[in-house]
């Protein structure tokens, strides 16, 4: 149920050399340097990995004169568990495990008596907090039904225009929340070679802010909360909770009174009623020849068709999956190294104490006052584009892998 997952935090003091001891670790991939010259300060990212696929990466500040503070960390935890994504999250052992490896591998950069800050914890003085998270599940679709009703659906109150590919994937997205569908079992394949498995449709539902989070989960969308803490069966809430009140599927209710002629390019596409990824297809090729309005009025009048010829609604067909059989892909020879991969590193195998304390239950923190005005400038100069001029001063950027 969660797949990547990002904590903000500006309370951690990391160690003089945790950039020096980071590239010495055994699964060390890459790092980012971007420098600001205006504040006096850099952000540094480094990422962690194994086998071209990425556990970890953390972002700290470095201020000169100022000890460095550990501002934000990102984590795969399929990943982290299994050594790939293609496995789910569905318990709470599991979800607190990948917390406590996950704290585990960054323990060694900080200081140790602000180690329980790097995660969200029960403490008054900590603000670490989520601050975007992303709740994937898997359903068996050997016939690619649910994959092919994604194609025709829409999400309530979207303004951005959804990116469809045929046959492969449909991406809805909002500035608070993004509706992703797509062939998880074909996207494995392309990275390397897979076992068979049972074709699937992976249905993820993205918060990149917290506000949206908030709202799905019951809670007030306050600007000055956060979450803190969110147990396994609450998230599997907040994903119905968008399902239900967000996605629609476009061809489910169509009007009652038939058009007395459709559009010329409307009965065209329909006559690919029996290849729909083909049907698909070619009402895409159409937004390149007709104006975004043109377009959107034959996508409409085509659903509201294939409403009457064949009903098909997706919110209806997520409700009546049955949720108890979900699917996962799965990669022996991978999972196997990564379990040698576990004991050679010494990670947790139980879940620590507090960390289940904490995500026992959901909880909110209020947003930190403690993120000063300079770090939140000095983070922005860091990431603005190279060579930029900022009030004065000159951004530069450079990087070490």
């Amino acid at each position: 149920m969660i797949d990547v997952i990002k904590i903000a935090s500006d309370r951690a003091r990391m160690r003089p050399d945790a950039l020096f001891l980071a590239k010495r670790h055994q699964l060390y991939q890459r790092s980012s340097i971007y420098h600001s010259n205006l504040y006096l300060s850099k952000l540094a990212v480094v990422q962690f990995g194994n086998a071209g696929h990425r556990f970890a990466s953390i972002k700290f500040l470095v201020h000169e004169g100022k000890p460095t503070t550990l501002i934000g960390v990102t984590a795969n935890f399929p990943a982290l568990l299994f050594g790939h994504n293609g496995r789910l999250l569905t318990t709470q052992d599991d979800m607190t495990l990948a917390f406590t490896i996950l704290r585990s591998m960054i323990d060694p950069l900080v200081y140790k008596d602000d180690t329980r800050l790097i995660l969200p914890g029960l403490d008054e003085d900590n603000f670490s907090h989520i601050s975007s998270i992303e709740c994937p599940l898997q359903f068996q679709d050997p016939r690619s039904e649910l994959l092919l009703a994604s194609h025709l659906s829409a999400c309530r109150n979207f303004r951005k225009t959804s990116q469809i590919f045929p046959g492969e994937s449909v991406h809805h997205k909002s500035s608070e929340v993004e509706l992703i569908f797509y062939d998880k079992l074909a996207e494995s394949r392309a990275d390397s070679c897979v076992p068979e498995n049972i074709p699937c449709t992976r249905v993820e539902v993205r918060f990149p802010s917290s506000r949206r989070l908030l709202s799905a989960l019951g809670l007030s969308r306050s600007k000055n909360t956060v979450p803190a803490a969110i147990p396994i069966g609450n998230l599997f809430i907040a994903f119905r909770e968008v399902i239900d009140h967000s996605l629609v599927g476009a061809p489910a209710d169509p009007p009652k009174n038939r058009p007395s002629r459709l559009k010329t390019a409307t009965r065209s596409i329909l006559k690919l009623l029996d290849d729909k990824v083909g049907l698909l297809a070619a009402l895409e090729e159409l937004r390149l020849e007709k104006s975004h309005e043109e377009h959107g009025k034959i996508r409409r009048e085509l659903f509201h068709e294939l409403a009457r010829l064949h009903p098909v609604s997706l919110p209806a067909m997520l409700k009546e999956f049955p949720w108890d059989l979900l699917s996962e892909v799965v990669r022996p020879d991978l999972e196997g190294n990564h379990e040698l991969l576990k004991v050679r590193e010494g990670w947790p195998t139980e879940p620590a104490d507090d960390v289940v304390e904490t995500f026992s239950k959901v909880r909110v923190c209020q947003r930190p006052n403690q993120l000063s005005k300079a770090n939140r400038k000095a983070l922005a100069a860091s990431v603005t584009a190279p060579f930029n001029r900022i009030a004065g001063g000159r951004v530069s950027r450079s990087y070490t892998t």
